[in-house]
């Protein structure tokens, strides 16, 4: 960012410049200078404003807020390379900010069916959708958190390795929603798979979670201290100063190994 505004110092009439300072700009989150930048570029001529150009003028727009404007020019980019989905996800996310799930649900299914090669964080984001989904209308809470878990069930799927990850994913989102029964069945795969192995630093984060979140759904929600205490007792000996293990035993008027 700083190279692009030295650059631009040194050459002020140089439109490629000001492109890459636009671009740099979005990258660092630097919204405001992000749209300097852009509205120079989108008013110059000489400049030719290719799909990528557009988008990223969209992001720059986004970043100010002014979420119908970026979908806009999101469109237009659409239109401009109609085989880049990536458009789609960025119309998905702005509409998630206006607070319109179900729009923001349309073009993210888009996306997600138009590119075969979807990151995690792309399942992450549809999942996210549906959890909104959910806590804005109760009536329809266990319908849209079922939606969610689907898609980490299909984030598995896609990426095996991360199965203890999206397993994780499950249980925290069921817990978050009071649905306990979910997540116990979720964190009861997360610990059964990655206690059968030689975890790694991440693995070992989600097994201690699972740990938690299961000792604290016996203790305090079902009121059964004694099937809490295994997973509080596998959390002490992974985190022996974990606070809410150790008042899980205090509230039973017991000390840690008894």
């Amino acid at each position: 960012m700083s190279l692009c505004e030295s650059g631009i110092q040194k050459f002020p009439k140089d439109a490629a410049m000001q492109v890459l300072a636009m671009r740099a700009a979005v990258d660092v989150k630097n919204f405001e200078s992000a749209l300097q930048h852009a509205n120079i570029v989108m008013n110059t001529d000489s400049i030719k404003k290719n799909a990528s150009i557009v988008a990223y003028y969209g992001l720059a727009l986004a970043g100010n807020k002014q979420y119908n404007e970026a979908i806009a020019q999101y469109q237009k980019a659409l239109e401009m390379k109609a085989d880049d989905p990536k458009p789609l996800q960025y119309i998905s996310e702005a509409y998630k900010e206006l607070g319109d799930e179900d729009k923001a649900l349309e073009y993210n299914q888009q996306y997600m069916d138009k590119n075969p090669n979807a990151a995690p964080t792309d399942f992450m984001k549809l999942a996210e959708i549906y959890v909104n989904k959910a806590k804005k209308d109760p009536a329809k809470k266990i319908e849209n958190i079922d939606k969610a878990i689907s898609v980490y069930a299909k984030l598995a799927e896609k990426y095996p390795t991360l199965k203890p990850f999206a397993k994780l994913q499950e249980g925290n989102t069921a817990f978050q929603n009071e649905l306990d029964d979910k997540a116990i069945a979720a964190y009861t795969e997360v610990i059964n798979e990655l206690e059968a192995k030689q975890c790694d630093e991440d693995e070992l984060s989600y097994l201690k979670t699972s740990y938690q979140y299961m000792g604290f759904i016996y203790t305090y929600d079902k009121q059964d201290f004694d099937t809490a205490k295994p997973y509080w007792d596998k959390l002490l000996k992974l985190d022996p100063q974990n606070k809410l293990a150790n008042d899980a035993y205090e509230k039973a008027g017991l000390k840690p190994g008894e």
